[in-house]
């Protein structure tokens, strides 16, 4: 057992880690789980990015009072880009349908034999969009998830407070730790996607595996945010499989961009506004 956190801007180098996982663990003992936004699929336009989003967790936690912020409360401001879902277009992060590309890599993944899952800080709410653009590019999980076929598709808290330690194997720190000692969002998982609504990443992949019953030999978690990479190593530091992370920067660039122009981040308020205002009308 042991660890390795990693970077690639390619998800070839994904496949090519899982490949040698599988050699050593055999495929069905070896379990890759991908992020959506920005690492398989990434949004067309600024507004409803996952940087937008991003620029606007910042704003909310240095002033709730912001005047740049769309909503003074997290669940608000999940909820405000769960809408912007709905209506926006995403791409693939890399290559087109006919070549190689973000569908045909995790595709390949699955040839291998190995389990597939996508695990998403999208709310259940947001499962039909994900689903169509799922769908657009020809990325199909459910086939390789693990648990049962049809999932946990009834939307439920993840856990209770009071008894998540007990029924999922945390320790009282990692309960402190890992934000567990507050009350659950409502979750869902069904298709191959945990959907976790801005839960701590690493705290849910434990929660599914325990649920599921399935113990991988080894994990490949890849995500375009480094603290989510960083929470996955952190809640299965005590575990003995092998947890191999990688923080995936291919549109770092864009990510960047945005983030440096204020030019940009008023276009997309300009834009939000006027979503509001049309949505307003009776």
């Amino acid at each position: 057992f042991g660890s390795e956190a990693l970077s690639t801007d390619e998800l070839k180098e994904v496949v090519a880690k899982v490949k040698r996982l599988s050699d050593r663990h055999g495929a069905k003992n070896v379990l890759a789980v991908f992020d959506i936004d920005n690492t398989l699929l990434a949004s067309q336009a600024d507004l409803g990015s996952d940087q937008w989003f991003s620029w606007q967790e910042e704003l909310l936690k240095k002033n709730p009072q912001h005047p740049d912020l769309v909503y003074s409360s997290f669940p608000e401001l999940l909820n405000a880009w769960g809408a912007l879902l709905v209506v926006g277009e995403m791409r693939m992060t890399e290559g087109s349908v006919k070549g190689a590309s973000t569908a045909s890599y995790v595709k390949a993944i699955q040839d291998m034999g190995a389990k597939v899952i996508a695990l998403t800080s999208r709310g259940f709410d947001y499962e039909i969009p994900t689903l169509r653009a799922f769908e657009k590019y020809g990325i199909d999980l459910k086939n390789s998830a693990i648990g049962p076929i049809e999932g946990y598709p009834e939307i439920s808290r993840a856990y209770q407070p009071d008894r998540v330690g007990m029924e999922f194997g945390f320790t009282e720190k990692e309960v402190l730790r890992f934000g567990l000692n507050k009350p659950s969002q409502y979750v869902t998982y069904k298709n191959g996607i945990f959907f976790t609504a801005g839960m701590h990443k690493g705290a849910m992949l434990r929660l599914l595996l325990t649920k599921t019953g399935y113990e991988p030999g080894a994990i490949v978690f890849v995500d375009d945010r480094e603290k989510h990479t960083e929470r996955v190593q952190e809640a299965f530091a005590p575990s003995d499989m092998y947890v191999v992370t990688f923080r995936y920067s291919r549109e770092d660039a864009r990510v960047e961009e945005f983030l440096e122009s204020k030019e940009r981040q008023q276009n997309s308020l300009k834009k939000w506004r006027r979503i509001r205002a049309l949505m307003a009308q009776p």
